[in-house]
């Protein structure tokens, strides 16, 4: 327990450039192999020698953009939501919670190799619109899509489609809400956990109970009907008609009324979805985006649930903006919000995107390309989720090829020391940061890595020993005598797989893996050499293995 004491109170920060302007390289301050390794860690799941190699002839603006660029532009390789659901089903169906759910998670497992920036915001947004894999097997797989779709796009357009996606009316109990007894549920979690959070970055509140129940009225008569047509079932006896005035005693009082529109007087009568287990008469079956048709009351309710967020997205906007921004700050720089200059950047970065109407993809091209992110204070401050964790090695080693890894072994590990995907463990989404590092996490993780090295076979190994030999003669000057020298094997290793510097007794200890239980007289005489010794690659495997063991490989 000493050691995992010493290890979390080791992960401190000094003082730093909080500058939100775009970092030019320098003497002090190069673009080097460091700087790149760091951007690939946080804003994706580790880089390749290639990808480092190809990073170092351009610049630092060029790289943020081609990666988000790219990580945008792979969406349209998805193809239609009904296309993308038959790919991952199989048969274009699902038989059950379970096979969706591992549908899903063996689609991101292999995201998290080939297109780790897009799985990096899928991962990061599946953490904050939250929901669980209990919700069905075409609601999973809808929301699943959703992450998608919006990862990098306009973050109210995104949350305007969750509220109202199956998973989230599921989830949050908003199905089967009547206007005589709306539930407050997603209502609440709206506002505190997904928008604006229950006060400014003042201490002053930004909303009170009764903008709770008002928005919880908005939300009424919907219910979930899955198809590959990703309609809705709405009935408009269950929907509260009403004007609901909000947001007047919080923030200035400067409030709102929405009023609904109807196309005509509701249907009056009992609020009933199904009579006898046959659909009402007055039930809506469509979808107001994706599927029209004749659903002229949906569609009025899906326009004042709209100006709902049109209405919180302009009175909120500065809470919003900052709220969400934060969030993105911790999660992609550092969890500490209030130290060197973190709540002028984060100011910076949610004045961006107020000016870019909601725009994710502006704030993340601002932050990553920032000085600020690039500070060298920034760099192996960060503990690594169990995705970052678990998909290190892969990414490192450039296994691009996804078909040639257990993915689901992956998705064992995370899941094994507490994040499974697709399943936080409440509403409020994963804690993260030093809640991920405990005496069992940790020797849960080693024990998880073993698995999946376990599970490499031949030619992934050999990519390995592959990898050793390139990093070894790079580092030596191209001397291949320095392939008969653990010590140099093993120093030209560490920058590769560590964000920060080993002691020079784990360096010794590293030294001892490699070396294994060969005689001395191998290495001193010249009998081994990582390039022709029969085996080598076997001891590259348990190098690495030794890494994945020591206390700074959690750190990016």
């Amino acid at each position: 327990m000493s050691k995992i004491k010493h290890f979390m109170s080791a992960i401190t920060c000094n003082t730093i450039n909080s500058s939100i302007n775009a970092y030019t390289p320098s003497g002090a301050k190069p673009w080097n192999v460091q700087r790149i390794r760091h951007l690939y860690n946080r804003l994706g799941f580790g880089a390749s020698r290639p990808d480092i190699q190809a990073a170092l002839t351009k610049t630092p603006g060029q790289l943020v953009d081609e990666l988000i660029d790219g990580a945008i532009a792979s969406f349209q390789n998805y193809g239609s939501y009904q296309t993308f659901h038959t790919q991952l089903s199989g048969d274009g169906s699902f038989d059950g919670n379970y096979h969706a759910f591992r549908a899903c998670g063996g689609h991101f497992s292999r995201q998290a190799i080939e297109n780790s920036v897009r799985a990096k915001m899928v991962l990061f947004w599946s953490g904050h619109l939250v929901v669980d894999n209990d919700v069905g097997d075409m609601p999973l797989f809808d929301y699943y899509y959703l992450l998608h779709q919006h990862a990098f796009g306009n973050f109210k357009d995104f949350v305007i489609e969750m509220g109202l996606s199956h998973a989230m009316l599921q989830y949050l109990g908003a199905t089967f809400s009547q206007g005589s007894n709306p539930n407050e549920n997603y209502s609440r979690e709206l506002l505190e956990l997904f928008l604006m959070g229950f006060e400014d970055k003042n201490g002053n509140d930004n909303y009170d109970q009764n903008d709770v129940v008002q928005v919880a009225r908005v939300i009424t008569g919907w219910w979930v009907h899955s198809d590959l047509n990703r309609n809705w079932a709405f009935n408009p006896k269950c929907h509260d008609w009403g004007s609901k005035t909000m947001m007047t005693t919080t923030q200035g009082g400067a409030g709102f009324t929405i009023t609904p529109n109807p196309p005509s007087t509701p249907p009056a009568g009992a609020c009933h979805l199904f009579n006898n287990g046959t659909a009402e008469a007055d039930r809506e079956v469509g979808h107001p985006i994706y599927n029209l048709g004749n659903i002229p009351f949906m569609t009025a309710a899906y326009q004042e649930y709209v100006d709902l967020h049109d209405q919180l997205f302009t009175v909120r906007a500065d809470q919003i903006a900052w709220f969400i921004c934060k969030k993105i700050y911790q999660y992609f720089v550092s969890n500490d919000t209030e130290n060197n200059g973190a709540d002028t950047f984060i100011d910076a970065l949610a004045q961006t995107f107020k000016n870019a109407n909601w725009e994710i993809a502006p704030v993340l091209r601002q932050l990553f390309k920032s000085e600020h992110f690039f500070e060298e204070t920034h760099i192996g401050v960060r503990i690594k989720n169990p995705w970052e964790f678990f998909t290190a090695v892969p990414n490192q080693g450039n296994i691009t090829d996804s078909s040639s890894l257990n993915v689901y072994g992956l998705s064992a590990g995370a899941r094994a020391v507490g994040q499974t995907f697709l399943n936080p463990p409440d509403v409020s989404g994963w804690d993260g940061y030093r809640t991920w590092i405990t005496q069992y996490s940790l020797v849960t993780r080693w024990g998880q890595y073993s698995n999946i090295i376990g599970s490499f076979n031949s030619t992934i190994i050999e990519n390995f020993r592959q990898l050793a030999e390139d990093l070894t003669l790079a580092a030596n000057n191209n001397d291949i005598n320095a392939l008969k020298s653990p010590q140099l094997i093993v120093e030209a290793l560490i920058p590769h797989f560590f964000s920060v510097e080993l002691q020079p007794a784990q360096i010794g200890k590293a030294v001892g893996a490699l070396r294994g239980t060969l005689p001395p007289s191998y290495y001193e005489e010249g009998y081994w050499g990582l390039n022709f010794y029969p085996g080598a690659e076997g001891q590259i495997i348990d190098l690495i293995l030794f890494f994945t063991r020591q206390p700074e490989f959690n750190l990016c």
